[in-house]
């Protein structure tokens, strides 16, 4: 059933669902769960440069400075708003990029902008962009501009209020990852006052990519990541008395795919992946079992069930949806979350008159998982950030397990061992 919005088109319920998590996060120093592009330079741009650039850019899509609207039992829909200028500011003398991802980001503001001595930092809404999405936004914004009549990428999708098509989505989920019947999760929870932490790190990506083939078989950098990431984390969960599965919610983009425009900029056009090991004997789970466990989710169709069974969340009000976290909370939210980004090819580019030398994402985490670990691709590089709130570990063990990661990451493996 699609219904006329006029000017406006249905929002994915998966933005509700975005919304639900930056008001877990209300009572954090950032006060949601968005996200930093950094762009890194040799020696960043003059301030000047970069307020003339949006001083005098066209006026963005107004879909982005719209409202929402919503009917009862129909999805929301966003209707168009008045462009604003974006803000673009310069960071004090001894200001991190961490401590800008720990700043709320104003109500209502789709991005902001701030310089740093060797960088600068977008700081993006979840509620308005995901990760992909961001970097082609910003690709596009610097290459061949972003004009107001910028197709937003909502959809007209039928689905969207076809409650048959969710129901069945949603018992087809509690089956494959709620059933009662399924071991406990081993899962993190940080306090919800708590404020982000991040490790970076570079890493050549052609030697990392070449060992997780060798190892992991073709196209199977994925489960080889997730592999090494389990071998490091999991002595700091057994120190901790947490056990159980390991439980992955991996980010899928979801662009191209059924109702979503391959070209989409704005909103989350993505789902997830959740992969689930067996970890029942305290020692890590082989290599095969996570292409296995990866292979079988894809062969669920997990991320189009994902998306479907959370669509009648969006009509759910905040304490029901506090209890609900609170039951499903561990299976749904997992050990950690997982995120793997392919190049968008603005490392390279000229941006603010300067070459970007890198580019890497810093993605504030709610409370659940509190844990992410995200790759990204930019051009030689395979950055690797760790984000994670404060209070999951002491900060020593933090450090130590970004450590270890990093040793996991860059040690070689005799194949037959795996095989």
């Amino acid at each position: 059933m699609k219904q006329d919005c006029g000017e406006g088109k249905w929002l994915d319920a998966f933005d509700s669902f975005a919304a639900y998590l930056n008001r877990s996060c209300a009572h954090t120093p950032g006060r949601g769960n968005h996200f930093l592009i950094l762009l890194e330079y040799e020696e960043a741009p003059d301030f000047g440069i970069i307020t003339d650039f949006f001083r005098n850019l066209p006026d963005l899509p107004p879909i982005l400075f719209g409202k929402i609207r919503r009917f009862p039992g129909l999805a929301p829909y966003r209707t168009k708003g008045r462009p604003r200028m974006v803000t673009v500011t310069e960071a004090a003398p001894d200001e991190t990029p961490e401590d800008y991802a720990n700043e709320p980001l104003p109500p209502g503001v789709p991005f902001d902008c701030r310089r740093f001595p060797r960088a600068v930092a977008f700081r993006f809404s979840h509620l308005f962009f995901d990760g992909c999405g961001a970097e082609r936004f910003l690709l596009k914004l610097f290459t061949e501009g972003v004009g107001a009549d910028e197709p937003s990428g909502l959809l007209t999708s039928s689905h969207m209020n076809d409650w048959k098509e969710q129901g069945a989505a949603g018992t087809e989920f509690r089956k494959s990852l709620l059933s009662k019947d399924l071991p406990p999760v081993a899962c993190l929870l940080a306090p919800r006052t708590a404020r982000n932490l991040f490790f970076t790190a570079s890493i050549p990506a052609e030697p990392l990519l070449a060992r997780a083939e060798r190892e992991a078989g073709p196209f199977m950098g994925i489960p080889f990541l997730q592999h090494r990431t389990v071998s490091a984390l999991l002595p700091f969960l057994r120190l901790s008395g947490i056990t159980g599965d390991i439980m992955i919610p991996m980010t899928v983009d979801r662009r191209g795919q059924e109702d979503h425009p391959a070209g989409a900029l704005f909103f989350n056009h993505w789902s997830m992946l959740p992969v689930r090991v067996a970890c029942d004997s305290g020692t890590v789970p082989p290599l095969p079992a996570f292409r296995k466990a990866f292979y079988q989710a894809n062969a669920e169709k997990r991320p189009k069930m994902f998306r479907m069974a959370s669509m009648p969340g969006r009509f759910v009000p905040g304490p029901v949806m506090q209890i609900l976290e609170n039951h499903y909370g561990p299976k749904l939210g997992g050990t950690f979350l997982f995120s793997l980004l392919e190049e968008s090819g603005l490392t390279g580019k000229t941006v603010f008159s300067r070459p970007v030398r890198n580019l890497r994402h810093l993605p504030a985490m709610p409370p659940r998982p509190g844990l992410g670990i995200i790759f990204n691709r930019a051009g030689m590089n395979m950055n690797l950030t760790v984000s994670l709130r404060a209070g999951l570990f002491p900060e020593d063990e933090a450090k130590r397990f970004f450590c270890n990661l990093q040793a996991e990451l860059n040690r070689n493996e005799s194949v037959s061992q795996n095989h």
